[in-house]
């Protein structure tokens, strides 16, 4: 799909509350053409990285299809490639 050809499009960002499956199963819901989330899930203590599981990504491939949606994935907001502390360095790099 070229998204050059195509009109605008207006989606949402999806909440993490538990599993990536939450999130697809409120995109068929609703039947998004474009959503957004993250895989990461933090709180004030620790960030939460999930790993899609083989069936979480055969749904994101039926909804895509169904709805002719488009996902995103949100990068972390505390990727900082360019720093100059080695240990924010490395996991900027790991989260990358």
């Amino acid at each position: 799909m070229n998204l050059t050809d195509q009109q605008p499009k207006i989606g949402t960002h999806l909440r993490l509350h538990t599993t990536l499956l939450q999130i697809l199963e409120e995109a068929d819901q609703l039947r998004l053409p474009v959503f957004q989330f993250f895989l990461s899930k933090s709180d004030r203590k620790k960030t939460t990285y999930i790993s899609p599981t083989a069936e979480e990504k055969e749904l994101l491939r039926a909804i895509t299809a169904r709805h002719r949606a488009i996902p995103f994935v949100h990068a972390s907001y505390w990727i900082n490639a360019a720093s100059w502390r080695e240990e924010a360095f490395n996991v900027s790099k790991a989260l990358l």
